[in-house]
């Protein structure tokens, strides 16, 4: 697994199947996530990515409400690690990245930086400004753009 903590300077992945989350912990619900972000890259042979936030969104947006982390950044990689993930990019969650539309932040991020073929989120996953973005906002923008498929797991 390699680790990229720069947005700037990531490989050409052409085509990644990605996953994107906090994935504190890395409980069953993750590892089913991730096992399928895994095995639709292998089944495509494409590069499976995991889009992950230092620090946690709410510390963030809402300090009062961020939980109390269940890993440190090292013991996160050592268990996404063993989940055959191939890449993971963390991102730095600030103001200006908490601000960004959903449609922004999957062309521009998801799309433009990382791209992505295909989506594979939970089934309550919101990305974007304010979580307002869920799988049927990457489905039109990958619709109109020529993403792919996004699905809930």
């Amino acid at each position: 697994m390699q680790v990229h903590r720069s947005i700037q300077n990531l490989p050409v992945f052409k085509n990644a199947v990605v996953t994107i989350g906090t994935f504190d912990g890395v409980h069953l619900a993750h590892r089913a996530v991730l096992d399928e972000t895994v095995r639709r890259a292998a089944a495509a042979r494409q590069q499976s990515v995991l889009v992950t936030f230092e620090p946690h969104p709410l510390e963030v947006g809402r300090p009062e409400r961020a939980p109390a982390l269940l890993t440190t950044p090292v013991e996160r990689c050592a268990a996404l690690a063993e989940t055959g993930i191939g890449h993971v990019l963390v991102l730095r969650f600030d103001a200006a990245l908490a601000a960004l539309p959903p449609e922004r932040f999957v062309r521009e991020i998801l799309r433009d930086r990382v791209q992505m073929r295909e989506l594979v989120i939970g089934y309550d996953h919101g990305l974007g400004r304010g979580r307002s973005g869920d799988v049927e906002v990457v489905a039109i923008v990958g619709y109109l753009e020529g993403i792919g498929r996004a699905e809930r797991e």
